[in-house]
């Protein structure tokens, strides 16, 4: 069972901040983050941080009548615009990221905006703001939920709403009652706050909530729906799914990818096939997603979805290059006796588990990909000059990164995307299921392309991939787990370049994350197979004979 549809775990923590049990080691890491920046990391002043990061009514204001000059008038009104709301200081990071979200603007007035944007970096913002979020749910000062209700607004990275949902969550509920400023929040005139308080109530209460929050069930914004069908999905209400589906059409990339997992996930071998198609052809996207569910949902088990678990056995391929060793492509269970095997090709260097008796194969020296049965045997194959990686996608065609391509072909092998890699050569990739797709290059460049091939975001790695069998994996959280060989780590990475999660493990040449939350690790160099749990620790590991490239678990 490919790891997308067991991710019980993983999705629960990416998605679920509230479900989080934190030890007195992540407190002390986010009371670092806030020393660090020379912010408080204790009771009522944490409360300060979130403040300062609230625009007033001037400042906002102000930014709106500059950013209006932004596209209009001659030149120099224009560089004197974007010259004033640089002036404006950080605060203004929130005000531009909540205009690009709400109210898209012409190509200059957007292109004047990020380039603003630039000489703010996010980075340690998003880092004090969850770290705050997490240390005022712990100490729960007196104050704190009309501060969060009003910071959520500007909450436009998922990972810090998440946080700030969270705090809400703890500091709003009290003896089993909502306070009365939750109550107040469910028709308040913004949808942030909407969905805040409409989310708390679902996550303390569960369906019994609908009776207080049936208005916001029919909510326009999808911010409502997103949050609602989220929480009523998790807590086993099918009539949160087609809430959630139809907050597919208009959310932005992050809130858009935890929807799809947690779709993809209920729907299991049912999914629909079809790609995230972008804004212009969603609405198709979103019928399939209702046609699904009009035809499953009578006897769709949520609890049964949610509950399905890996069977650990690990797959993996390897290449013979000791004496009286062989290629061979096997599997292996937690008492690490074989399963089954078959003789391998030259450097299988990816293997994607498609099923109860299926992989899918990219063959470097081969120059195929093939899918096989677990007895060796080929049942479909794509030309592929030494392809480095290779995914099924939920319709059925099949993506494959060479060093110098991305190509998605269909069941007949025929190109349906192409995109050749301008300069350095690919070193990894990953296709997500909105059809974005995750490049690290030779020159230790992480990029994400849109499903056309446009760049939308990069940053740079700080360290080097291996460069033969070496991978990315794009996360349930939309971050970036990338083994970086030279710095003998692997590394969790948000997409401004912040390191969130780090082990570090020799040589490692490829890296998944679990759907316990473990990660593993191939150590190809040391004939090494390594797991993980969140805090570092070894918990099980595989001496192989043959060099390893790429490890599964099913």
């Amino acid at each position: 069972m490919h790891r997308r549809i067991v991710i019980v775990v993983l999705l629960l923590i990416a998605q679920s901040i509230c479900a989080q049990s934190r030890t007195d080691a992540d407190y002390a890491a986010d009371e670092a983050t806030l020393r660090s920046q020379n912010l408080p990391t204790k009771g009522e002043q944490l409360l300060e941080i979130l403040k300062k990061r609230i625009p007033s009514e001037t400042v906002i204001a102000g930014f709106k009548k500059n950013a209006a000059r932004l596209g209009k008038g001659v030149y120099s009104e224009r560089m004197n615009a974007q010259r004033d709301l640089l002036a404006m200081g950080p605060v203004v990071r929130v005000l531009i990221e909540t205009a690009r979200r709400d109210t898209p603007s012409d190509a200059e007035t957007d292109g004047r905006l990020r380039q603003v944007l630039e000489q703010f970096p996010a980075e340690r913002d998003y880092a004090s703001a969850t770290a705050a979020a997490r240390l005022i749910a712990r100490d729960k000062p007196a104050g704190s939920l009309p501060i969060l209700f009003d910071f959520v607004v500007y909450a436009t990275n998922e990972t810090v709403r998440q946080n700030i949902q969270h705090a809400i969550n703890v500091v709003g509920i009290s003896e089993n009652k909502p306070a009365p400023l939750v109550i107040e929040m469910l028709t308040s005139k913004n949808p942030s706050q909407r969905a805040a308080a409409g989310e708390t109530l679902v996550r303390k209460f569960g369906p019994s909530a609908k009776e207080q929050i049936g208005h916001l069930l029919k909510d326009t914004h999808p911010q409502v729906r997103y949050q609602v069908g989220l929480g009523l999905t998790e807590k086993l209400d099918k009539t949160g799914l087609p809430i959630l589906i139809q907050s597919l059409a208009d959310l932005p990339a992050d809130r858009m990818d935890v929807a799809l997992e947690t779709l993809f996930l209920v729907a299991g071998e049912n999914a629909p096939s079809a790609n995230h198609p972008g804004p212009t052809k969603v609405q198709a996207f979103v019928a399939d997603w209702q046609k699904w569910y009009d035809k499953y949902h009578a006897k769709l088990d949520l609890a049964k979805q949610y509950a399905r678990e890996e069977l650990g056995f690990t797959v993996l391929g390897v290449t013979a290059l000791k004496a009286n060793t062989k290629n061979k492509i096997y599997e292996v269970g937690k008492d690490k006796v074989v399963r089954w095997e078959f003789d391998g090709p030259r450097y299988p260097l990816d293997v994607q588990i498609l099923g109860p008796n299926r992989l899918l194969v990219a063959e470097y020296f081969d120059r195929r990909v093939t899918e096989r049965d677990f007895k060796g045997n080929v049942l479909w194959q794509a030309n592929a000059n030494m392809p480095i990686a290779c995914q099924r996608l939920s319709n059925g065609n099949t993506f494959i990164a060479t060093r110098q391509s991305l190509v998605i072909v269909d069941r007949d092998g025929r190109d349906v995307f192409s995109w050749q890699s301008p300069g350095a050569s690919i070193m990894a990739a990953f296709h997500k299921r909105n059809g974005e797709i995750a490049v690290a290059t030779s020159g230790g460049r992480c990029q994400l392309l849109d499903p056309q091939g446009r760049e939308l975001k990069s940053f740079m790695l700080g360290g080097a991939i291996y460069s033969l069998g070496g991978q990315i994996e794009v996360l349930p959280n939309g971050r970036v787990l990338v083994p970086l060989y030279n710095n003998q780590a692997v590394v969790e990475f948000d997409w401004e370049g912040k390191r969130h999660w780090q082990i570090n493990v020799p040589t490692p040449v490829s890296a998944t994350r679990l759907s316990n939350g473990n990660t593993l690790v191939t150590c190809s160099l040391s004939y090494r197979i390594v797991e993980f749990d969140p805090m570092g620790r070894e918990v099980w590991s595989l001496q192989t004979e043959g060099r390893p490239f790429r490890a599964r678990r099913r």
